[in-house]
């Protein structure tokens, strides 16, 4: 089973943000980055719950829901950044954690 690194997970979702939100970026990167942090941590918990035989697939589903969510709020708090482009943000990080993520839970977390 493959191990989570914080650094690269976190890497890999700002430059999918960044790439995603262009011109909005420079805008709502410190609190994206922070969200995204968040989100790579609860991954790398979800892994270790997930090691220690102590969250579901259905559970850790639910947290990666809630952190979605959370970051959904965080995007669209930028004036300007509407719906499609927070939701199309999200799906583009989740994409370039996608392999990884779910090669370390092994199953399909993302």
């Amino acid at each position: 089973m493959a191990k989570l690194d914080f650094n690269v997970l976190l890497g890999n979702m700002v430059n999918a943000a960044k790439d995603s939100l262009a011109g909005n970026w420079p805008a709502i990167s410190n609190l994206a980055t922070t969200s995204l942090k968040t989100l790579a941590h609860n991954l790398i918990d979800i892994e270790q719950m997930r090691i220690d035989g102590t969250i579901t697939p259905e559970q850790a589903n639910l947290l990666v829901d809630m952190q979605k969510n959370a970051l959904k709020t965080v995007l669209l708090s930028e004036e300007g950044l509407g719906l499609l482009a927070a939701e199309a943000a999200i799906n583009a990080v989740l994409d370039a954690v996608k392999t990884a993520v779910n090669a370390a839970l092994g199953f399909p977390l993302i």
